[in-house]
């Protein structure tokens, strides 16, 4: 059995069945939990299929945008030089925490 990976198209079709659901639940409130259930399953359902057809390269362009994030990320944080100040700032913040609560401060 295969496994899924989370893409991009199914954070799409996620959000499009919120705004689905959510527009059932405004509309009519009193809509059956079991209706609401149904909808959103054909809904996600519909989308994926719609996306897989109409934008194939989707999860390909998902995967750029998350690995260029992520490349920038790592970038800025290696050339602030942050990861060499943070153990030393950690170590006083818990001496000073240790002095302030014995009263020493």
């Amino acid at each position: 059995m295969g496994q899924t990976t989370f893409s991009l198209e199914y954070i799409i079709s996620i959000i499009i069945v919120m705004i689905v659901v959510g527009m059932i639940q405004k509309n009519a409130p009193k809509t059956s939990i079991t209706i609401k259930l149904i909808v959103g399953l054909l809904v996600a359902y519909l989308s994926l299929f719609v996306l897989n057809f109409a934008l194939p390269q989707l999860n390909n362009v998902g995967k750029s945008i998350h690995s260029y994030s992520k490349n920038s990320m790592y970038g800025t944080i290696n050339n602030t030089g942050f990861i060499q100040m943070y153990p030393p700032l950690f170590a006083v913040l818990i001496i000073f925490l240790v002095m302030l609560y014995s009263g020493q401060i």
